[in-house]
């Protein structure tokens, strides 16, 4: 399988070029760091899960979401967007 048939297969969400490998990772990285902790936490618990429990897996995702859209960090995130500012996780304490 090429890299363009992973792409369009939804099994990769980039192709870059060996010289700029580097630089994508650490853009990606960067971006991860910004994202609410506790919910990466969570996400990454959730695709460790078995295939074969797909059904109890959406389950379990839609209890998480619902959990984290009451959240410190999502009322942080709100609050943000409502300030049209960037969100600051940094000072709460994530659960998990």
């Amino acid at each position: 399988m090429s890299s363009t048939e992973a792409r369009e297969a939804g099994l990769v969400n980039a192709i870059v070029a060996a010289e700029e490998l580097e630089a994508a990772a650490l853009t990606a990285g960067a971006r991860l760091a910004r994202k609410p902790p506790g919910a990466l936490k969570a996400a990454r618990a959730l695709m460790r899960g078995s295939p074969d429990e797909i059904v109890n897996q959406i389950d379990a995702e839609a209890r998480v979401f619902s959990e984290r859209m009451s959240s410190p960090e999502a009322k942080e995130a709100f609050q943000a967007f409502l300030e049209k500012r960037a969100p600051d996780f940094t000072k709460i304490r994530s659960k998990g």
